[in-house]
């Protein structure tokens, strides 16, 4: 029994002192991207709905909200100068526009630079959710 504790405290301690995978390699290759954009600032990219209702700006927000999560590329540090949270974005599809609030990142695994992820709400206000993912227009206001 103790040897089976000892064992057990032994691999937990392993398992914390394990190194933690980043995204560098992913940030090196997005990083070179170039982003679609043009001389006016207007931003090009795939639009996707998400359903948290936690975000890495610590802002309190919920999917009826006009919100949306920034590329991690174009993020900034969360705690940086250059953060983006809580700024505003004018994006447009299929004719309609709307100001969306930053509140959350979206990570190099699921959005690349120009990429947004809209809630719920705001994704709704373009396209029927089933639709999944749509060419979107935008710019920082």
């Amino acid at each position: 029994m103790f040897k089976s504790i000892l064992l057990l405290a032994v691999l937990c301690a392993l398992a914390l002192a394990a190194p933690i995978t980043t995204h560098s390699s992913t940030a090196v290759s997005l990083s070179k991207r170039r982003i679609s954009s043009s001389s006016s600032g207007t931003y090009k990219g795939r639009g996707t709905w998400f359903s948290d209702t936690t975000g890495s700006c610590d802002i309190k927000f919920d999917q009826s909200d006009m919100i949306v999560a920034l590329n991690q590329d174009q993020m900034g540090e969360i705690n940086g100068s250059g953060s983006k949270c809580g700024q505003k974005v004018r994006v447009s599809y299929g004719g309609k526009s709307q100001v969306l609030t930053i509140v959350d990142t979206c990570p190099f695994k699921y959005c690349n630079s120009g990429d947004l992820d809209l809630s719920q709400a705001a994704f709704k206000n373009f396209a029927d959710m089933s639709v999944g993912e749509i060419q979107l227009e935008w710019s920082f206001v």
